[in-house]
């Protein structure tokens, strides 16, 4: 038996045989070449429903797994764009002109800003290209509002296929692919998708995107079914029903939910039977309840009478019995000293109460008055001032005397034994204001005692008024200021604690007593009939719930995740195998071929079914180390590689491939796009004359090249010359284009057709002046498109400057009756009739006469 032959397509058929039914199915579609419609993906979900027994059998056809993905689309052999025309709606470019497309070379110059861009956002647009740009409106006219449209007309075995922008998905638009710069940093630093696969890899991003949609179909189901547990809060109280209900889950047996449904007869009377003995045993205990409600109330009270016993015992301890002592003898003996120090400076006035109470009331007080009689704040008192009390002038004995009453009342002694009288004064509102009345009269604590523990209160009551009776001593001893030893006298509230703890005890033996047990039992076994009877009436939703829950648990069983994972590692795998290694041996030798070896690695990594692959440089960033010029020729070898390996590439386009690089790089690419044409459509938008020189150059025959002119006139870009490129200069030379317009103009009967001929041959006389200047004036000494300045030919160049104003005349000539130009109104109204262009011809040949004639 020999091995199979390894090719894609066993590897992709040997990849599907180890799928599930239900992914055969999509992959036989796919295989096929057929699109996957929403009809198909239906089938597909009964099928992955039926394989997990979540519905009812579903009938299944016998799979054939055919690989003809080649012909998904029928891409031709023989295919290049020839025309591109009706532009309407792109950017701010001039509607209805047309591009021609020569079959191998065609190059598009124009300046920037003369409307190249425009063309390739189209271009991008319709055809492949990583870095597609939107179309703009058109800026400079708001009022313009114009659907983007495009005629392509493509030439597809010698006949003609003329699509519109809006049919870009036909197979046509894919065989081209636009290259530019604009986006070269993401294409060097990112992960890409490769532009071109092989047929059959493009399997897999359909099967992945398939299965997607199957899983969105699962996720849209599983949330139709999964809802919150919200069927406890329907069960009040505790039951192992209750329990049960909470714990529902996939894992809860059939036979566990039909436990609890039944609800029999039997059910119901011994629930009325348990009611209604739990009521009876409920009136019972409600008495029991009150007391222990009364019981707690005096408790609370009692707890509020010793915290009050507790301050009053804080407040008449020793220490603070000391503390009052101590003030006042502190202020009897500052009074003293202030008494001493006033007088002896006072006795001299033979004062008789000197030093009483009453004359220190009397001076303190005279101060006083004094202060506010004397409200302008003069000093007092002085010679001629009024004595306050008397209303006598004041003689200087007696101004000496207030003088000396002054002084006493503001000696710092005073002002100490004033401070001690302060201080004794406060400790005396204190003990005054000490609550003793802790047991009021018809108080409902000072009832409850008289009635339950009197003895015991009489006693309590004793302590109290013992203690009010000692205040009342402290109080007097301050007023008179005389010290006193203190004592040891405290509020016993022992009857209190000890009544606090038979009250305790009592809740306690109301509270655990049979009664309640048997109450609880009641409750219980009421409460589980309750729940059997609400389970057996909810016994639907429950039992559809904890089916939901089976269904969501099985149906996710199927690993979507993982299913995606195996098919992009198995594209990625056959990717390397099939297509990354040929990828990187073509992009090591267009390295070589562009003069690119800057060291780059191909990293490649797969998602959603898709290969992509990175460009990294020694793991580091090639966008942050290479220069512009370096990146550009990178991102080209990258481009090269993929047309390469693409199986139905016809046409490349390339949007100013050489800006920002040197001569050298300029000729390198140019003979790269050269190889190109014998095997595909090129088409160049530059604005670059050296390039386009070089493009040439490297045609061996012309006819292998067109060229086009793209300028903008009058601020509109997008006008279009065709076919004005050096490739045609040798044509010029001569009158013979012109001539051929003339003769068809003499011989057109249409004057409309006429007159477009004759524009087309001042056309064309335009470009023979041009040619004129550089091969005949100034004898090829610089054209326009050679590197080279031919030294040698100055010798045969002679400038008559009346030549000179007969070439600008006749070319302005040209100008104003050719196609392409705008013209003022004094121009319109004169159409260019045969005459006009055969004399302009005559003139042409006489002026070319005089040039020969003048450089012999």
């Amino acid at each position: 038996m020999t091995d199979k032959l390894e090719t894609l397509e066993n590897d992709i058929k040997e990849f599907v045989s180890e799928l599930p039914y239900w992914a055969k199915y999509l992959s036989e579609i796919i295989l096929a070449g057929r699109r996957i419609e929403k009809d198909d993906i239906d089938k597909t979900y009964e099928y992955l429903k039926e394989s997990l027994g979540l519905c009812d059998f579903v009938e299944k056809k016998e799979l054939r797994i055919e690989y003809k993905l080649s012909q998904e689309r029928k891409y031709n052999s023989d295919l290049y764009l020839a025309k591109l025309e009706n532009i309407e709606g792109v950017n701010a470019l001039r509607n209805n002109q047309i591009l021609e497309f020569n079959p191998k070379l065609t190059i598009i110059y124009g300046r920037n800003g003369s409307g190249k861009s425009g063309y390739t956002r189209l271009l991008k647009q319709a055809f492949h290209s990583k870095y597609q740009e939107d179309i703009l409106p058109n800026i400079k006219n708001n009022n313009i509002t114009c659907a983007t449209n495009a005629k392509f007309t493509f030439q597809i075995d010698k006949e003609e296929k003329s699509l519109m922008f809006t049919e870009n998905s036909q197979p046509e638009f894919d065989q081209f692919v636009v290259f530019d710069d604009k986006g070269i940093d993401q294409q060097l630093s990112n992960k890409n998708e490769f532009g071109f696969h092989p047929a059959g890899l493009h399997y897999f991003a359909e099967l992945t995107k398939a299965v997607s949609e199957i899983e969105e179909y699962k996720n849209q189901e599983v949330n139709s079914k999964r809802r919150e547990n919200s069927f406890p809060v329907l069960f009040e109280g505790e039951s192992e029903i209750k329990t049960f209900v909470e714990k529902l889950s996939e894992k809860t047996k059939d036979e566990d939910v039909q436990k609890y449904a039944l609800y029999t007869g039997e059910d119901k009377q011994r629930k009325e039977n348990l009611q209604n003995e739990y009521d009876r045993k409920k009136l019972e205990n409600q008495g029991k309840e009150n007391e222990i409600i009364k019981i707690k109330k005096i408790i609370d009270y009692i707890k509020t009478a010793r915290m009050k016993i507790g301050l009053l015992n804080d407040y008449f301890n020793s220490d603070k019995q000391k503390t009052i002592s101590k003030s006042i003898e502190d202020c009897v003996k500052k009074e003293e000293e202030a008494k001493a120090e006033g007088l002896e400076k006072l006795e001299a006035y033979g004062i008789k109460e000197l030093g009483t109470k009453e004359w220190k009331a009397f001076i303190l007080s005279a101060e006083e008055f004094a202060k506010k009689e004397n409200s302008s704040g003069q000093k007092f008192p002085e010679n001629g001032d009024i004595c306050p009390y008397c209303r006598q002038p004041l003689s200087g004995v007696a101004i000496k005397l207030i003088e000396s009453y002054k002084l006493f009342i503001q000696s710092h002694k005073e002002e100490n034994a004033k401070q001690a009288r302060q201080n004794l004064e406060h400790l005396k509102q204190n003990t005054i204001d000490q609550n003793f009345n802790i047991f009021p009269k018809q108080d409902v604590l000072t009832e409850w005692m008289l009635e339950n523990r009197k003895e015991g209160f009489e006693s309590l009551q004793r302590h109290i008024d013992n203690l009010k009776e000692f205040s009342n001593r402290i109080i007097d001893n301050i007023n008179n200021k005389l010290i006193f030893s203190s004592i040891n006298i405290v509020i016993d509230d022992i009857e209190l604690v000890n009544v606090v703890k038979e009250l305790d005890a009592k809740i306690v033996n109301l509270s655990s007593d049979k009664l309640n047990s048997e109450m609880k039992d009641l409750k219980s076994g009421l409460t589980y009939l309750i729940h059997k009877e609400k389970f057996n009436s909810l016994y639907e939703l429950l039992k559809n719930y904890v089916e939901d829950l089976k269904w969501i648990n099985r149906i996710e069983s199927t690993n979507f995740l993982k299913t995606k994972t195996k098919i992009t590692k198995t594209e990625r795998n056959l990717s390397e195998k099939y297509y990354g290694q040929k990828y990187i041996k073509q992009f090591n030798e267009e390295c070589e071929i562009l003069n690119g070896n800057f060291g780059i690695d191909i990293n490649q990594t797969g998602n959603k079914g898709k290969t992509l692959r990175q460009l990294r440089m020694k793991d580091h960033d090639p966008k942050a180390i290479l220069s512009e010029g370096e990146k550009k020729i990178i991102a080209l070898a990258d481009f090269f590689s993929e047309i390469y390996l693409s199986e139905i590439n016809k046409g490349i386009i390339f949007d100013d491939p050489v800006t920002s690089l040197d001569a050298y790089r300029k000729e390198e690419i140019a003979n790269r796009i050269v190889k190109e044409v014998d095997t595909k459509q090129v088409i160049i938008f530059t604005h670059d004359l050296s390039f386009m020189y070089l493009l040439i150059k490297n045609i061996a025959n012309q006819e292998l090249v067109t060229c086009h002119w793209i300028e903008e006139i009058d601020g509109v870009p997008g006008y279009v010359h065709l076919n004005n490129t050096p490739s045609y200069e040798a044509g010029f030379q001569k009158l013979t284009k012109v001539q051929q317009y003339y003769e068809l103009a003499i011989k057109c009967e249409s004057p409309e057709m006429r007159e477009a001929f004759i524009e087309n041959g001042f056309a064309a006389l335009r470009t023979c002046y041009e040619v004129l200047v550089s091969h005949d004036l100034l004898n090829g000494v610089v054209l326009r498109f050679d590197e080279q300045i031919r030294i040698g030919n100055l010798s045969k160049v002679y400038i008559d400057y009346e030549i000179v104003q007969q070439i600008q005349s006749a070319h302005d000539t040209c100008c104003r009756f050719m196609i392409g130009h705008s013209h003022s109104d004094l121009y319109q109204c004169k159409k260019p009739e045969t005459k006009d262009l055969l004399n302009s011809m005559e003139q042409y040949k006489l002026i070319k006469r005089k040039i020969h004639e003048n450089r012999r």
